[in-house]
């Protein structure tokens, strides 16, 4: 039957030049118009001599095609066993769409906006995530270390304008999209201090990689690459072992299992590594200050490892500054970037997100009026006021603290923010002291109570010298006081790192 369609094509194109020729010279013979016939008979004979050439032309082309053919597959067929295997896996894999099966399970891990030891109210990640801004503009303290803005007490916005008048924000978006042509852009360290947002940082790209979100915003516009979120405190005590796994087996062996179906998916032959390999990966090691400090000299030496090894491919560490001042590994990270402030724009469109989230949770129908004039009402509150020292404004340039204060303002709808401060207070204390070290199984110096009791008598010290900041030395001093009264094992550098 395969012969039929081709017989027909072969017969059209022997006799493709006649066209209606044909129709006009028989016509002209039956109705004996002999002229006629004449001036259309030299047609005849010039399709008569292409349709002989052409059924030869294409016969004996078939021919020799059809050899070629013979010979290739039996060229094909006798290749040595591993060859074949690994064409036909080739082929298997690539109709198997591994790459579609782990992205979908990579991406339900980072559906929600999560705070470890934060027990309320967790919307859609997608509903309420605001851009957060990035800047590398570092400065040396005063060991010569690079550092972020000390942005303590309540005069930081004075100190970052001073600091930062010439410094152009950044998205990440912008920095992986540079990162395509710049090498020194594929392996970033981002630092902050706790509550700034670099879990949620990271989590929020991850979630942009396993949608299509990141082709249909020009907003993104980044090169396509597959996303891998490993939590370091998750994977410490495997990566200081003497026998740590390189990054494609932690990634295959033991990362992809711990997902959600991801221990029934099968994977090709080195399929992480020629990822890593060909430059196509984002690896995101989420936490470097969260290792344990007998750990962090090996775990830093083994993220130098994988970076010299997979340079090709896109890296992100992310740390707070006295953590990342532990790291020892030769091959740093190339750029450092830190995460800015949430400015007052960013602060109100969190704030009308995740009430419209709210919204839709509590209430059958969303009423998109309720939850803008809700968000007004909060807005209103944090707003710096002129001459007058405002902790809510301040507290609400961090991304933790500003969700904390949404869902308190949420839980008393019928009061002002100021007269739940204290509440406000005591939850923030417990939330950094306590649930959240716990939650992430962080090992902390001292018990929430002793750490809060020390904290207490630094606050009541600056209260008495009517400061709003402390020096640091002084502040050394002071802690190393309070310290020896409750344990003297505790340094007073190790408390601040780890608080």
């Amino acid at each position: 039957m395969a012969e039929i369609p081709q017989k027909s094509g072969q017969v059209f194109i022997q006799w493709m030049p006649l066209g209606g020729s044909s129709v006009m010279f028989i016509s002209a013979l039956f109705e004996q118009e002999w002229f006629r016939a004449v001036l259309t008979f030299p047609v005849m004979i010039v399709t008569v001599i292409w349709a002989n050439y052409t059924e030869s032309f294409l016969k004996r082309l078939g021919e020799v095609f059809k050899e070629k053919g013979r010979q290739d597959v039996d060229s094909l067929m006798s290749c040595p066993k591993k060859m074949w295997k690994a064409f036909t896996e080739t082929i298997t894999w690539q109709l198997a769409g591994t790459d579609k099966k782990y992205l979908k399970c990579q991406g339900k891990e980072c559906l929600q906006l999560k705070t470890e030891g934060l027990n309320t109210f967790k919307p859609k990640l997608s509903d309420v995530f605001v851009p957060l801004e990035l800047s590398g503009n570092l400065f040396p303290d005063s060991q010569g270390r690079l550092t972020p803005p000390v942005l303590q007490g309540f005069n930081w916005r004075r100190n970052l304008t001073q600091n930062e008048d010439r410094q152009k924000d950044l998205s990440i978006w912008y920095i992986l999209r540079k990162a395509q042509q710049n090498p020194l852009y594929r392996s970033l360290v981002i630092i902050s201090k706790g509550g700034y947002g670099k879990t949620t940082l990271v989590r929020h790209i991850t979630y942009i990689y396993t949608t299509n979100n990141l082709y249909e915003q020009k907003a993104y516009n980044a090169p396509k690459l597959l996303p891998v979120l490993l939590y370091l405190r998750k994977w410490q005590d495997l990566i200081a072992d003497e026998k740590a796994p390189d990054l494609p087996t932690l990634i295959e062996k033991h990362h992809l299992p711990s997902l959600a179906g991801g221990d029934s998916l099968k994977l090709p032959p080195n399929w992480a590594k020629n990822h890593l390999d060909d430059g196509t990966m984002l690896v995101m090691l989420d936490g470097f200050d969260e290792v344990k400090e007998e750990w962090q000299k090996s775990v830093s030496e083994w993220i130098s490892q994988q970076l010299k090894k997979y340079s090709n491919s896109f890296f992100i560490l992310t740390s707070r500054p006295a953590g990342y001042h532990q790291y020892q590994g030769e091959n740093k990270p190339q750029t450092p970037l830190f995460v800015k402030p949430l400015n007052e724009d960013l602060q109100n469109r969190f704030i009308e997100k995740w009430y419209l989230s709210w919204e839709g949770h509590i209430s059958q129908e969303l009423d998109p009026n309720e939850a803008q004039r809700k968000a007004a009402h909060l807005s209103q509150q944090l707003k710096p006021i002129e001459n007058e020292i405002n902790p809510l404004s301040d507290f609400a340039t961090i991304p933790l603290l500003l969700n904390m204060i949404v869902n308190l303002d949420a839980n008393y709808p019928q009061e002002k923010l100021p007269s739940r401060r204290t509440d406000l207070f005591l939850s923030i204390v417990r939330l950094q002291l306590g649930n959240r070290p716990l939650a992430k199984q962080v090992e902390m110096p001292l018990e929430p109570g002793e750490s809060q009791q020390v904290l207490q008598q630094l606050a009541l010290l600056m209260m008495e010298e009517n400061q709003t900041k402390i020096e640091p030395d002084l502040r050394l001093e002071n802690l190393t006081n309070y310290l020896a009264c409750i344990d003297e094992s505790v340094s007073a550098t190790n408390f601040l790192k780890k608080n």
